[in-house]
């Protein structure tokens, strides 16, 4: 049998992993980039483990046996077809045992020569991030950069994208912006706790040194930074990103105009009720349903997010650059040749 581990996996440049579990397990979480061929979906492996408990496992290999003999053609279809795109086809389950066992050895007999197995499954791809993931920190330094909400930080952070600057969109990854507003410009559900650090993981890992994350809280929506990123990021190199309130107003309304436009926003208005008040937040909905929406902008930034956040940016007292822009581009620019003197100072 040909077995691989997961550090020499990940090195593989023309590779696929192909995750056997359930849809379920799939979707709690994955290797980034996988694709999942369920042996047993999530009823079939449902019944497999009450036949199990109950009648032991010879009856359960049997009714495990009956429910992956019909999917065997199109396994082997499927297998066909990424043999021409792959070099390296790796089959995986949770701990390496018998769902990848009889998918490699049904893929072996049909003469699948670039198949391989990953040794313990899934479980050592998770230990793997945990572990890898504090060694990536210690050598590959975090640019943050902080600013007032609206001053275009994603869209700074897309900017540097754009040119092949590292970075990690926290946020992205997340699928919250933060702050009770956080979920609505994102249309996916946010990953779990497990998938953002795999997301982040497979950031930190295929990312060269010096990568921009904007300053975040440690929770982001439902998920958190693992103790250490945060701890990381707080000792990383820190940047002030400043700008005027009509860009602030304009930034925030691109980004939020259809969840306005649709009425959406208002839902997380009403979320606002103990800290503003209720005749501010009634206020608000009425502005929103006049359309009026640069003024609940510049309503929200003035007696919500500024008084919230203001004091996490003064808490950072010494910050290695500020940059004050007009234009977004302007500070992209900026902190290229930023990210440019860094990098090659530290060669």
């Amino acid at each position: 049998m040909t077995i691989i581990n997961i550090k020499e996996a990940l090195e593989l440049k023309s590779k696929i992993f192909i995750d056997v579990r359930s849809p379920k397990e799939f979707e709690e979480s994955h290797i980034v980039g996988a694709i999942n061929w369920p042996i047993l979906d999530d009823v079939e492996r449902d019944t497999v483990g009450k036949i199990y408990k109950a009648l032991g496992k010879a009856d359960a290999v049997k009714e495990g046996i009956d429910a992956v003999q019909g999917k065997l053609k199109d396994f082997f279809e499927k297998l066909q077809i990424l043999t021409e795109d792959y070099d390296e086809l790796i089959l995986y389950c949770s701990r390496g045992g018998m769902r990848s066992d009889t998918l490699y050895n049904f893929g072996k007999s049909i003469g699948i020569k670039n198949l391989y197995k990953l040794n313990e499954g899934y479980k050592a791809y998770r230990n793997h991030v945990i572990l890898e993931s504090n060694d990536l920190l210690k050598v590959k330094p975090l640019i943050v950069i902080h600013g007032q909400t609206g001053v275009g930080k994603t869209k700074i952070l897309n900017g540097l994208i754009a040119k092949n600057i590292p970075v990690i969109d926290l946020e992205d990854l997340a699928k919250n912006a933060g702050s009770v507003f956080g979920n609505v410009p994102y249309d996916e559900s946010p990953p779990s706790q497990k998938m953002f650090e795999n997301l982040v993981f497979e950031k930190l890992r295929t990312q060269k040194p010096y990568i921009f994350v904007e300053s975040e809280s440690k929770r982001i929506g439902t998920v958190s930074m693992t103790n250490e990123f945060y701890e990381f990021m707080e000792k990383g190199y820190h940047i002030l990103i400043k700008t005027d309130l009509g860009n602030r107003v304009e930034i925030i309304k691109e980004l939020y105009l259809p969840a306005f436009k649709s009425k959406k926003i208002i839902d997380s208005i009403n979320h606002l009720r103990k800290r503003m008040g209720h005749e501010k937040v009634n206020h608000l909905i009425e502005l929103v349903n006049n359309e009026e929406f640069d003024t609940v902008i510049e309503k929200l930034i003035n007696e919500y997010y500024d008084p919230l956040y203001n004091f996490s940016i003064k808490k950072q007292k010494d910050y290695n650059l500020e940059i004050y822009y007009k234009d977004v581009d302007e500070a992209v620019t900026a902190l290229e040749t930023y990210y440019n003197e860094v990098s090659y100072d530290k060669e």
